[in-house]
């Protein structure tokens, strides 16, 4: 627990730093008189969404390396994420309150981001995201004397859409593939790690006063690259959310 609590505040203190310099940088680039390329109000939703996840974690080395030191993870995830512009952040678990009575798992991190707009046609908005994340990713069973946990910071760009299906119907999609080191608890080089999120948010407006429903699909891959093999496994996340904006 004194972990989570540590890495929380890290993510916090990290993220509310990210988030100033990040706004700056937006502030200065749509300062042009520009109009076009102005990214419109309507894309501006902050929103709480709760959710369930699909998780395959599953070790890609040596079996004979690890003895019964596995982490192998195939269950439900509760989710939690907020969404913002400019920064979204995401908590799962699992474990006895999913269902799961010999696993525990924990996820929990931040991306910083910033939609560049490249180019506007009618109803549609084609955009770069640029991201920075940081995760961090927990799993240990009863049978084993150890567990994973590995902390990481990756740096990602990407292609999305923004649409304006009608007046009270929006959908943003967007792919971003990251890449960047991650490291065990207690030491400061791991590997590295290789992760790739596509995500669809469809914002029904005005359904309560004015705070619209936001439907949302997540997938998440991720590929840990650790010195040794005890901890290179693969993650895989298919999830469905349902949230507000406010």
């Amino acid at each position: 627990m004194n972990t989570l609590l540590k890495y929380s505040s890290l993510v916090i203190l990290t993220s509310v730093c990210l988030l100033s310099s990040t706004e700056n940088l937006h502030g200065q680039m749509f300062s042009v008189e520009d109009e076009p390329n102005r990214e419109p109000a309507l894309f501006s939703y902050s929103s709480l969404s709760f959710g369930w996840e699909l998780g395959d974690f599953t070790f890609q080395g040596d079996p004979d390396q690890t003895a019964p030191d596995r982490f192998d993870f195939n269950d439900g995830i509760l989710k939690v994420q907020f969404e913002n512009p400019g920064i979204d952040m995401y908590f799962g678990i699992a474990g006895r309150l999913t269902g799961s009575e010999n696993q525990n798992y924990l996820n929990i991190g931040a991306t910083i981001s910033n939609d560049f707009i490249l180019n506007r046609s009618g109803r549609f908005w084609f955009i770069l995201p640029l991201q920075l994340n940081t995760d961090l990713k927990r799993s240990q069973t009863e049978a084993s004397s150890n567990q994973f946990q590995q902390s990481a910071f990756q740096l990602g760009a990407g292609l999305g859409l923004k649409t304006q299906i009608s007046e009270q119907l929006n959908a943003v999609v967007r792919l971003v593939p990251n890449y960047g080191f991650s490291n065990s608890q207690g030491s400061f080089v791991g590997g590295t790690v290789f992760s790739l999120k596509g995500m669809t948010r469809v914002y029904l407006e005005n359904i309560f006063a004015n705070r619209a429903i936001v439907l949302g699909y997540d997938y998440r891959y991720r590929s840990y690259n650790i010195d040794g093999e005890l901890f290179d496994y693969d993650y895989r996340g298919h999830s469905l959310t349902l949230g507000f904006t406010f």
